[in-house]
């Protein structure tokens, strides 16, 4: 079962932020919670200094879940190298499974998605062509209805091609850093 980043960090805020909370609150020998009274005008400053350490022992666990959420989500180590996670066009669990791609593997792939995207531009050409075939001669389609579907086709379409170029320059970019990465190696050994 793959577990979402999002539901990892708020299990760690949730965890973590009871975990502070039994560290700071007040306990007997034995373990359980205890009552603890102040007089009324230093229970204020009391009150307002507890609180001021709560919020620096938040802040430091929160700063720790962080850091802890960056070494396990793999997705911190793609935006290192330069790919943002709003570019990259699989999920995380298909990016984990290309890791151990050559740079050939993913030059395969940028051609397979360049093939598809150019079949894709073919096929946008002729629905558009035929949109200005309904368009220009309008009793061909009296309600409109071949041409608006023809519409719809087109955006489903237009956003294929987006993704198709998307995964092209994702495996170009991929293969681009695994083959620098490697001569890298090579030249220091």
């Amino acid at each position: 079962m793959l577990i979402s980043p999002l539901v990892l960090a708020a299990a760690f805020l949730v965890f973590g932020s009871s975990g502070v909370l039994a560290e700071i609150s007040p306990t007997s020998q034995n373990g359980s919670l205890r009552a603890v009274t102040f007089p009324d005008s230093s229970a204020k400053k009391l009150d307002g200094k507890i609180q001021q350490e709560t919020i620096e022992i938040l802040q430091s666990k929160l700063q720790e879940l962080e850091a802890q959420m960056k070494q396990l989500l793999p997705n911190s180590s793609l935006e290192g190298q330069g790919v943002g996670s709003e570019n990259i066009p699989y999920d995380s669990s298909v990016v984990e499974a290309m890791q151990d791609w050559s740079s050939t593997d993913h030059l395969r792939e940028a051609h397979t998605s360049q093939q598809e995207a150019t079949t894709l531009e073919k096929s946008l050409q002729k629905l558009q062509s035929r949109i200005d075939r309904f368009a220009q001669k309008p009793y061909l389609d009296t309600k409109g209805f071949k041409r608006s579907g023809f519409k719809i086709l087109k955006g489903n379409l237009t956003q294929e091609l987006r993704e198709a170029r998307q995964k092209t320059a994702w495996h170009r970019s991929q293969a681009q850093t695994i083959m620098s990465s490697e001569s890298h190696l090579q030249q220091h050994s």
